[in-house]
């Protein structure tokens, strides 16, 4: 989003920042249903032992993360890629 100018909240609300970033990226649209698992373990993972996800979910979240990452790549200009 700084690419374009976006004026984003320090959040871990990835459907926050998804909402703010979807109409300049739509391609970013089609994690919408993936990231709201996500957001419990951006804070409350480390305060509460019981939410360690299994291995399964685990995998399933790198795999999904690697796409988002994939596709985020994808929108930057060449510049700003790692």
């Amino acid at each position: 989003m700084t690419c374009r100018d976006i004026v984003y909240p320090l959040t871990h609300d990835l459907i926050d920042l998804l909402d703010l970033a979807e109409p300049e990226f739509p391609a970013l649209g089609e994690f919408r249903q993936a990231l709201p698992g996500f957001f419990p373990y951006a804070v409350r993972m480390r305060y509460d032992g019981a939410l360690y996800p299994s291995r399964e979910e685990t995998v399933a979240a790198l795999e999904i993360a690697r796409r988002l990452r994939g596709s985020v790549y994808e929108l930057l200009p060449p510049e700003a890629h790692p």
